[in-house]
């Protein structure tokens, strides 16, 4: 893991964007009390050294989703996931949408995760959760339009900070932009092979 670099901020190509679908994202950690760390950009899996996850899960109650686990290995802490749009004047409405669940498997061996969003520094939203029901959230960001938006997905083992069986569990996580038409691209066609 390294430190915090800067990342590009994605211009939307469709009125709904599903982040699952994104490869522009920083995934990092940090201990309690300790600067942050961030791997490179794109990365999912499990950390050696901290134990701090993110990737793709497969499905639960017929809803795809991705792992997050704070770090357990050398302390506690939180595990984040973040992407940086460059949101248009010209939606009528910002929503960020999502669900968060633990998963099925471990819901007995777990206190819970408290999972957090936040957008531009600010916290959003944050709640403990501690069953494997898929919990629906909205955020209106249409304040935000035709400015830069940093949205990021956290989660931390809770008030008695016990990391055992935290699988945190995202899903349905989409930017709809109301109103907003995109600017086509289009492609020449390629010249012909001769």
């Amino acid at each position: 893991a390294c430190s915090v670099r800067a990342q590009p901020a994605i211009v939307p190509d469709a009125p709904v964007m599903n982040l699952e679908e994104l490869g522009v994202y920083a995934v990092g950690y940090a201990y309690s009390g300790q600067p942050e760390r961030q791997f490179p950009l794109g990365w999912s899996g499990s950390d050696d050294t901290s134990g701090a996850t993110y990737q793709p899960y497969g499905e639960q109650n017929s809803r795809r989703a991705v792992l997050m686990h704070c770090p357990w290995r050398g302390g506690t802490g939180i595990t984040f996931q973040q992407l940086a749009f460059s949101l248009p004047t010209q939606a009528t409405r910002i929503l960020l949408r999502g669900a968060t669940a633990l998963r099925t498997a471990v819901i007995t061996n777990s206190d819970g995760v408290t999972f957090r969003v936040y957008t531009n520094g600010v916290k959003a939203l944050e709640y403990h959760q501690t069953n494997d029901v898929w919990r629906d959230f909205e955020l209106d960001l249409t304040a935000l339009r035709g400015s830069n938006l940093l949205v990021r997905f956290e989660v931390h083992p809770g008030p008695r900070n016990d990391t055992s069986y935290d699988h945190a569990l995202w899903s349905s996580r989409e930017l709809v932009l109301e109103g907003y038409t995109p600017v086509a691209v289009v492609h020449p066609a390629p010249p012909p092979l001769t």
